[in-house]
């Protein structure tokens, strides 16, 4: 009798110990490392090529406007930079270039008249010509951050290192048309009115006489975003949208038609540019992370 009660006894309690147990196995510093993730602690990326912390990058450039309204742009330049991480970097831009009509800018001044052929309140072909501007110098200062970066597989058989990268600064554009270089000019007297009290009075009544205001140095904002694909460890290819905003008024002209051509016919419009370039990574050697 005593031997059943005692068995009865063990088989009730025999869950509470297992439970004390198991806890004490779960807590014990053994099993917890032994449960903890291998990768806990370790770096994202082993072996990583670091293509540019601490590294210097001189990208010969060229660039051209896109959708331009009236005038197109060719450009060459250059652009320096410096990463300070593999992320982020420092840079600023310049690009000189030229000038030729758009598509449109051509429609448009073939359905022009010469002067003295002007069609009602339409310029006449050389009044357009004269007040358009073009814009020979355009550039900036920025922070660039570069949040992805991998591998590219050509053919499945070879590998091409990239990244993609953005940027955002202060933009700098000169603008000039055939009046000069230099904004705010005063709007032209077209004709004198004559009173028979030998009075007169001046009259500014067609703006297409007038200083097209659209010349000068325009300073604005600068945003871009990029790619480089790495040829080998210091050479890359480097494409890029440019996005420059900055006050302007392109024709020259009586945009808000109040009567003459002054800075109110300006508006913040975006200048956008595509470019091509070659990425030189200095220096050459780079570093291998753990």
């Amino acid at each position: 009798m005593m031997m059943q009660k005692s068995s009865q006894q063990l088989a009730r309690t025999a869950p509470t110990v297992g439970a004390v147990l198991l806890a004490v196995a779960i807590l014990s510093p053994g099993t917890a490392d032994a449960r903890r993730s291998l990768l806990e602690g370790q770096p994202a990326v082993r072996h990583k090529m670091e293509l540019r912390e601490k590294r210097f990058e001189l990208a010969p450039t060229f660039d051209m406007s896109v959708a331009a309204d009236n005038k197109d742009t060719y450009s060459g330049g250059l652009k320096l930079e410096y990463h300070l991480t593999d992320s982020l970097s420092i840079g600023a831009q310049a690009f000189f270039g030229t000038s030729r009509d758009s598509a449109l800018g051509s429609e448009i001044k073939s359905a022009l008249g010469e002067p003295g052929q002007e069609d009602g309140i339409a310029p006449s072909r050389k009044q357009y010509e004269d007040h358009v501007n073009r814009t020979p110098l355009h550039g900036g200062a920025y922070v660039a951050l570069t949040p992805w970066f991998g591998k590219l597989s050509v053919f499945q058989k070879t590998f091409v290192n990239f990244d993609v990268y953005i940027k955002g600064g202060m933009g700098v554009v000169k603008t000039e048309s055939a009046f000069g270089t230099s904004n705010g000019c005063s709007r032209v007297k077209d004709r004198t009115i004559e009173y028979k009290d030998g009075t007169s009075k001046d009259v500014f009544d067609d703006p297409r006489n007038d200083c097209p205001n659209n010349a000068g140095t325009n300073i604005g904002a600068l945003a871009a975003v990029g790619i480089h694909a790495f040829i080998n460890k210091w050479v890359a290819v480097d494409l890029s949208m440019s996005s420059y905003w900055f006050n302007d008024n392109p024709s020259g002209l009586d945009f808000n038609a109040d009567g003459w051509v002054d800075g109110k016919d300006k508006r913040f419009l975006n200048h956008l540019f595509f470019g091509a370039g070659c990425s030189f990574f200095l220096p050459p050697k780079i570093r291998i992370s753990e």
